[in-house]
């Protein structure tokens, strides 16, 4: 029996700009699939199957099949979004409402979240506004990475709630935004004026943050707006060729994160922490390794996570791509693997 090809090819293309799918970039109109079509069929391949979205399939059959009949089988499958795995996501208030007790204060919450890329939607964001306004919560914002936003949303702010001005609890830093990681700078915010008298008898009674890293955040705040353009525009690029890659690796998926630089994956092995461990200590290509976050502490409830990992998308693209090859190679050796 002959082998078959399976080719990828329902994606966005946002970076693209179309779909590169379908566009002729070859002298003849080739596409970038006809090259790899062909040699499939030179190395014995018998049968091609396409996955698709359903929204191109006239255009598809029209422009690429059409071009196979009568040389090799062809198949389309279909891929539509909401047939994806689900990712991570808000629980309704009524959740909240079960874990409230007498000594329950405020809700805290990362916004886009460390370690998932979670970013909260406006509706997400009012519906706890609302919860915390109802029991008279603070409601404690980590908006850190809030910069790092990859939807065309303009990004909602917990400051932004009406209603919950004495609830809200900004908090703030400059280590993410302005790539000073390690500068511990940073900022608590709030309309609530027991809160703001509070944290200022604290912050007076410990000694002042470093001055190397004040005057280096004096520096960032002269930062042009540009510069977040192109930071944004860079992680994207980071982000798209991660998960990608990521779900590219048999058995392995991960949500695409809307926010930060982070991602949760699910591996198929037996043990996170066991499987970062022997990453570090055993596993090497060209001497080179990668390194992992084991994902278990992240989660409350017990047995939960113990294959999943955090991984950060902070490298070069070029770099990251081979991040991913190194991954790859890792798991298909790896004497925990699961399938």
């Amino acid at each position: 029996m002959k082998p078959t090809l399976f080719l990828l090819a329902a994606g966005m293309g946002s970076r693209y700009g179309g779909l590169k799918q379908l566009d002729g970039l070859g002298p003849n109109g080739e596409t970038i699939m006809d090259y790899s079509i062909y040699d499939a069929i030179q190395a014995g391949f018998g049968k091609i199957v396409w996955v698709i979205r359903k929204d191109f399939e006239e255009q598809f059959r029209t422009q690429i099949l059409a071009k196979y009949e009568g040389q090799v089988p062809c198949e389309l499958c279909f891929q539509a979004l909401d047939a994806l795995p689900e990712g991570f996501k808000v629980p309704d208030t009524s959740e909240f409402e079960k874990l409230l007790t007498p000594h329950t204060k405020a809700v805290l919450l990362c916004n886009p979240c460390n370690p998932s890329g979670k970013l909260f939607t406006k509706d997400e964001m009012m519906a706890i506004g609302a919860f915390c306004k109802k029991h008279d919560l603070f409601l404690i914002s980590d908006e850190v990475y809030r910069e790092f936003c990859y939807t065309d949303e303009p990004y909602f702010s917990a400051m932004n709630i009406p209603g919950c001005e004495q609830n809200v609890i900004l908090v703030d830093s400059v280590s993410k935004r302005y790539n000073l990681c390690g500068a511990r700078i940073g900022v608590i915010a709030s309309h609530h004026k027991d809160v703001m008298a509070a944290a200022m008898k604290l912050a007076q009674s410990r000694l002042c943050p470093p001055v190397l890293g004040q005057y280096a955040t004096l520096g960032a705040l002269d930062t042009p707006e540009s510069y977040f353009e192109e930071v944004r525009s860079e992680y994207i690029a980071r982000r798209d060729c991660a998960i990608e890659a990521l779900n590219a690796m048999p058995g392995m998926f991960t949500p695409c994160p809307m926010g930060a630089f982070y991602t949760v994956a699910e591996l198929p092995i037996d043990d996170a922490e066991a499987f970062a461990k022997w990453l570090l200590t055993e596993f090497r290509i060209d001497n080179e390794t990668v390194m992992v976050t084991p994902a278990k502490s992240f989660y409350r409830t017990p047995g939960v996570g113990t294959n999943h990992v955090r991984i950060a998308y902070v490298l070069e693209v070029p770099k990251l791509k081979r991040a991913m090859h190194i991954l790859a190679e890792a798991l298909k050796a790896y004497p925990g693997r699961t399938n």
